[in-house]
C-alpha cells in the first residue's frame, strides 16, 4: 500500500505466498508472536497467538517526544511517513488501550497521539464506529497526555476502503492527509 517497511520481514511459501512478517512484542522487548500481511490486505496470526499488550515499534519512541499509536502496520506506517512521529502499531483496535497504557507507562514524559481508524461504514451497517470509539476509551487514561486525530473523509462515500491514514492518502492525496495530521505535533 505504498508505505515503507519499518522492522518488518518478507517471506514467500505456497501456503501464505508473499507476506510481511510484523513482530509483535511486549513492553519488555519480548517477541510472543508475528502477524502476516498479505498483499491484499488480509491479516493473519498464529492460532492461539496472545494479542493483548502485544505491539511493534515502527521507530524507537523517545520519553518526552511525542508517539503515534495506530490499529494497524500500514496506518502506523503511513502515519509515521506524513507526521516524522515515531509510531506504534496495536495491531486491532481492541488493544488500542492496553498499548496506550503500556506507552504512559514506559514514557511518562511522552504525549500520545491516537491516529485512530474513522470506521463510518460500520456505523451505515447499524454497527458501531469501533476505531474512533476504542480511540476515544484509550484518551480517557491519559486525557491531558492523550491527543485523538481521526482522518476526515469529507465527501467520500463511508466504506472500508475509505477509514484509515492510508485510505485518506490514497482518496484524498498526501498534502490533504498531511494537513490534517500536523494538527497535534
Amino acid at each position: 500500500k505504498e508505505v515503507g517497511s519499518y522492522g518488518i520481514r518478507f517471506r514467500s511459501d505456497e501456503k501464505y505466498g508473499n507476506v510481511a512478517v510484523i513482530p509483535m512484542l511486549d513492553e519488555h522487548g519480548r517477541l510472543w508472536s508475528y502477524q502476516l500481511l498479505n498483499p491484499n490486505g488480509n491479516k493473519r496470526h498464529p492460532k492461539d497467538s496472545r494479542m493483548d499488550g502485544l505491539f511493534h515499534k515502527l521507530k524507537e519512541p523517545v520519553d518526552g517526544q511525542a508517539i503515534g499509536i495506530c490499529e494497524g502496520y500500514v496506518t502506523a506506517a503511513t502515519c509515521l511517513e506524513l507526521s516524522g512521529v515515531p509510531t506504534v502499531c496495536a495491531f486491532s483496535s481492541g488493544n488500542l488501550v492496553a498499548v496506550t497504557n503500556i506507552m504512559l507507562s514506559l514514557f511518562p514524559a511522552s504525549h500520545i497521539i491516537i491516529f485512530a481508524d474513522n470506521d463510518r461504514h460500520l456505523v451505515e451497517q447499524g454497527k458501531l464506529n469501533e476505531g474512533v470509539l476504542k480511540a476515544q476509551e484509550a484518551k480517557k487514561l491519559g486525557d491531558s497526555r492523550i491527543y485523538l486525530s481521526v482522518p476526515d473523509f469529507a465527501d467520500c462515500r463511508p466504506s472500508k476502503e475509505a477509514s484509515d491514514w492510508n485510505d485518506l492518502v490514497r482518496l484524498k492525496g498526501k498534502q490533504e492527509a498531511h494537513r490534517q495530521i500536523v494538527h497535534f505535533i
